[in-house]
């Protein structure tokens, strides 16, 4: 009853606080036996309705709320995954979070990209049956938007879980990874029009160098994104090419 009672509150007011009432909920009691089947309820209810808002009033309308929906659907991957991934909303949450980590306000961004993390390092068999074909499909997308994220609508704040993201990325996916960001970085959709073929090579290059450093990594990522928004110039890539 306490659940229903979260959904339709949820659905009349879009508080956020409904989201983080359940963020708690499975934290508490999503590692009961049998709680998977209540919480998966749970969240089936909350997600159609974020995606009901998102849908009529644009996913960056509240920003709070972005924040506070993936900061459950990350709880919910930690202490209950079997409540959520099997979910057919579940599905439809990737493809929200595809777009949330375009946004330019930084804790919904910093909320989505943890949450993606999550979802890349997901436990087997839980990747393998219902996460594996999502990345198939949408893997090219993801870094595509990820690459536009670094390259301009990414905050200074958010550029820490944005490295570590695709660090775990590619250590998850390897060459198809880097096939993913080359394409990223070649096609048309990369905004940072003045960074020239080489310098994108380079940084590529550096990609391949320091993937198993992740403090090394992260300052790639951070340089790369200074050179793409007019703060560094492409020598900061030098340090990179060798491994």
């Amino acid at each position: 009853k306490l659940f229903h009672l979260t959904t339709s509150l949820f659905r009349n007011s879009h508080s956020e606080k409904c989201l983080e009432f359940a963020q708690e909920a499975v934290e508490i009691f999503g590692s009961i036996e049998g709680a998977s089947h209540v919480f998966g309820e749970l969240f089936n209810q909350l997600s159609h309705v974020t995606f009901e808002i998102a849908q009529s009033k644009g996913h960056e309308s509240n920003p709070d709320l972005s924040m506070s929906f993936f900061n459950m659907c990350h709880r919910y991957l930690i202490f209950c995954p079997e409540a959520i991934l099997p979910q057919p909303s579940f599905q439809t949450t990737l493809q929200l979070a595809l777009v949330t980590v375009m946004m330019r306000e930084k804790y919904p961004v910093q909320a989505v990209l943890s949450f993606f993390e999550r979802v890349v390092n997901t436990s087997s068999p839980f990747f393998e049956n219902f996460l594996s074909h999502w990345f198939e499909a949408n893997g090219a997308a993801l870094v595509q938007n990820l690459v536009i994220a670094l390259a301009e609508t990414a905050p200074k704040e958010a550029m820490m879980r944005l490295a570590h993201l695709l660090f775990h990325l590619n250590a998850k996916f390897g060459s198809v990874h880097q096939t993913w960001l080359q394409n990223a970085l070649f096609g048309s959709s990369f905004p940072a029009k003045d960074v020239d073929d080489e310098t994108k090579k380079q940084f590529l290059s550096g990609n391949v160098n320091v993937e198993r450093n992740p403090r090394r990594y992260q300052a790639l990522i951070d340089d790369f994104a200074n050179i793409c928004r007019r703060q560094q110039t492409s020598d900061a890539l030098v340090a990179y090419q060798m491994s």
